[in-house]
């Protein structure tokens, strides 16, 4: 579950997107994997789209367009000969922005990080999945 990704994208994601194309990514960032940033499923299986509340693909690869476009997510594997396509999301939180605490650390503790604290994790765009 990507749970750190899709608050990333609620504090994130570009103003231009819409609604409809801000909730696909939140669905998508919580069919991911926090890691390697991965969607896990296909964008077009009825549990996905049911959970973004589109209906039809038509409308779910326009906004996957639009999210490719806006520099969101980008295509990490393409999907034929019965593959499904994976869709690596970009970090769009600044280094030093943490997940777990979103509006900032405790301040009572002396290094300004709550124990647990966790930073997004590093990417290289173009790197190989799994990497």
């Amino acid at each position: 579950m990507g749970w750190f990704l899709v608050r990333e994208i609620c504090y994130f994601a570009p103003d231009t997107l819409t609604h409809r194309e801000w909730r696909v990514a939140s669905v998508l960032a919580n069919d991911s994997d926090d890691e390697t940033r991965v969607t896990r499923n296909s964008v077009v299986s009825p549990k996905i789209m049911g959970r973004a509340g589109i209906k039809t693909e038509r409308r779910m690869l326009e906004a996957i367009a639009t999210l490719k476009a806006s520099k969101v997510i980008e295509q990490a594997e393409a999907g034929h000969n019965h593959r499904i396509a994976k869709f690596r999301f970009s970090v769009l939180a600044p280094s030093d922005w943490c997940p777990v605490h979103p509006d900032g650390h405790d301040e009572s503790s002396p290094d300004g990080q709550s124990v647990g604290c966790r930073k997004t994790a590093p990417y290289e765009p173009g790197g190989a999945l799994g990497a």
